[in-house]
């Protein structure tokens, strides 16, 4: 019944607050204000995602947060992981400098029954949801270091975490953060859209290559790529009763089938 978004008062340094909207109101919350640091660093947050825990008897918002400075590079950004009682409205805990590179603002983590999953430093890092204790960290060595994970999408599908990255696409098993399969692909980059789900396929757009790609979501194996001289940035969608895909470029709106080989 809300939304949420975190919003910034005064100057570049902060502070900043998650507040939260009520759907059929309007009526505005503020759940919790971060302060700017001693050094005057500025507390950016991401967009939350919340989760109801039953156990708790709480919904937890897990949020990035990263401690922005106008005078310094990504490389001094440290960036925090910050899970939040909204009954209590206060930090349940924090694990502090999981990265020292500003990393994924621009969308939320995952999160799982055990885990929330969030990229940083071209790496993806599991913690424990109750505690944030690391579980796991996989690093991506065969990765280019571009973009410093601040637009790098991950698609959560059962126990496997889809992760793409510049020119490359992953699979993870969730638990362990073993890699099942990694492939270079130069159709899809880290300018690009949400990736979607269907039918064992991982269907996306992208900006930086105009294309849109098909890739099978067992192996990595591209099925198709197709390119428009329009650009493909934007989502695609699935709509099951037509069993089509929906999109378009800068041009036209489109739709089409996938017949998988």
């Amino acid at each position: 019944n809300h939304v949420y978004r975190g919003v910034a008062y005064g100057d570049f340094y902060g502070p900043v607050s998650l507040i939260r909207f009520d759907v059929y109101t309007g009526e505005e919350e503020h759940i919790i204000r971060f302060e700017k640091s001693a050094e005057n660093h500025a507390p950016t947050i991401s967009a939350p995602i919340i989760h109801y825990d039953s156990q708790l008897n709480d919904t937890i918002a897990y949020i990035i947060q990263v401690w922005q400075r106008a005078n310094l590079g990504p490389g001094k950004e440290q960036t925090d992981m910050i899970a939040v009682s909204l009954k209590e409205r206060k930090v349940i805990w924090r694990h502090e400098a999981f990265t020292q590179w500003g990393t994924g603002l621009l969308y939320a983590p995952n999160v799982t029954e055990d885990l929330v999953l969030v990229p940083g430093d071209w790496s993806m890092y599991a913690f424990d949801r109750r505690t944030g204790e690391l579980r796991w960290k996989t690093e991506f060595p065969t990765n280019q270091y571009v973009g410093r994970a601040t637009n790098e999408r991950q698609l959560l599908v059962g126990n496997k975490l889809y992760y793409r990255m510049s020119h490359y696409v992953a699979c993870l098993d969730v638990t362990t953060g073993r890699i099942i399969w990694q492939v270079n692909n130069k159709n899809v980059a880290n300018c690009s859209p949400n990736m979607i789900y269907n039918d064992g396929m991982i269907i996306t757009g992208c900006f930086g290559t105009g294309r849109i790609t098909i890739i099978d979501a067992e192996s990595g194996r591209q099925i198709h790529s197709e390119f428009s001289p329009h650009n493909y940035n934007y989502d695609v969608v699935y709509d099951k009763e037509t069993d089509m895909y929906f999109t378009q470029d800068f041009a036209h709106a489109l739709g089409f089938k996938i017949n998988k080989p």
